[in-house]
C-alpha cells in the first residue's frame, strides 16, 4: 500500500475528475488520497470527490513562489502559467509528507483500469515509462542540477511513485546551490519560459532516482495509454463490458484535452462500443 496517492486538478477538468477519483479509489490502495484544486474551487471538489478524497487548496502551498512563477511566465510571454504550477504543486505538496512515505503523483486527467501495485516482491518501487522525449527538459535539469539523460525512456507517465526523503533530498541540493532562493523559486529561475515546455517533474525527480536509487527502483513494462478518447469517448465508458474488447491489457488510460476527438469521431466511437455491447449481450 502507498502512502500518498496525490493529484492537481481544476474545475474545467472535474467531469474526467469524477470517474478517475473514484477508480482510483477502487484500484490504488492508499493510506490517504489528495487533491490539490485553486481555492476558489475547493467547495466544488469536495462536491464531486469520494469522501476518502482529502481537498486542499493551493494557495497556501503555492504561496511562497506563486508572484515569482506569474511574473516569469508573463514577462516570457508564455501562457503555460497553470501547468507549470501543477508541476510544483505537486512537488511542494510531495516535500510535505513523512521522510519514509511512499508518494504515488498522479495525473488528474488519468483513470485506473486495473487493480495498481507500485511495488514488487522485493519492495523496488515500480516506474512506468514512456517514449517521450523533449530535450528542453533535460537542458533544464543540468542546468538545474549539473544531472544528464540517464535512460533512454521517459518517466512522464500519468503517474510517478517516489520515497519523501528522496525528493527532499533533490530539492535541499536544488536550494544549497540557489544563492538564498527556496527550491520551487530555484526550479522556477532555472526555467527557460521561451521554450513552450520548458520542465517536467517528472524528468527531474525520475532522473535523480535513476542516479541516486537505481537499485531500490524497478522499470516496468506494463501498457498504458494517452489514447483515452478515441478508444472510449469517455470516461464512464471504460467500466463497460464492451472495453474489455478495447482495453488491449492496459493499465489506465489518459483523457487529455488536448486528445479530445471530434463530433465525428466519438459517434463513430459510440457506434462500436454499442455493437460490442449488443455482442456481449
Amino acid at each position: 500500500m502507498i502512502d500518498t496517492l496525490v493529484s492537481v486538478c481544476s474545475a474545467r477538468d472535474i467531469k474526467v475528475w469524477r470517474f478517475t477519483a473514484k477508480m482510483a479509489i477502487k484500484y490504488i490502495k492508499a493510506r490517504r488520497y489528495c487533491v490539490i484544486v485553486p481555492d476558489d474551487a475547493v467547495e466544488l471538489f469536495r462536491q464531486e470527490s469520494p469522501e476518502a478524497y482529502d481537498v486542499i487548496a493551493e494557495g497556501p502551498i503555492a504561496a511562497p513562489y506563486l508572484d515569482m512563477l506569474r511574473d516569469a511566465v508573463t514577462d516570457a510571454g508564455s501562457k503555460r502559467f497553470g501547468w507549470y504550477l501543477q508541476q510544483l504543486l505537486k512537488i511542494s505538496f510531495s516535500a510535505r509528507c513523512d521522510d519514509d512515505a511512499l508518494v504515488v503523483i498522479w495525473d488528474a486527467d488519468t483513470v485506473p483500469l486495473a487493480p495498481l501495485d507500485f511495488t514488487d516482491e522485493a519492495g523496488r518501487l515500480l516506474i512506468y515509462k514512456s517514449d517521450e522525449f523533449h530535450q528542453p527538459y533535460f537542458d533544464n535539469i543540468e542546468r538545474l542540477t549539473g544531472m544528464k539523460r540517464r535512460v533512454s525512456h521517459s518517466f512522464i507517465a500519468q503517474c510517478l511513485p517516489f520515497r519523501a526523503v528522496w525528493l527532499k533530498t533533490l530539492l535541499s541540493d536544488i536550494a544549497q546551490g540557489s544563492g538564498g532562493l527556496n527550491p520551487e523559486q530555484a526550479i522556477i529561475h532555472s526555467i527557460d519560459f521561451r521554450e513552450n515546455s520548458g520542465f517536467s517533474e517528472y524528468e527531474l525527480i525520475g532522473t535523480y532516482m535513476d542516479a541516486h536509487h537505481r537499485a531500490a527502483m524497478a522499470y516496468s513494462n506494463r501498457r498504458w495509454t494517452r489514447d483515452g478518447y478515441r478508444l472510449f469517448v469517455k470516461p464512464e465508458f471504460t467500466q463497460s463490458r464492451a472495453a474489455r474488447l478495447i482495453n488491449r491489457g492496459y493499465d489506465f488510460v489518459a483523457f487529455e484535452g488536448w486528445n479530445k476527438p471530434g463530433r465525428s469521431q466519438r459517434r463513430r466511437r459510440r457506434i462500436l462500443l454499442t455493437a460490442a455491447r449488443a455482442f456481449l449481450g
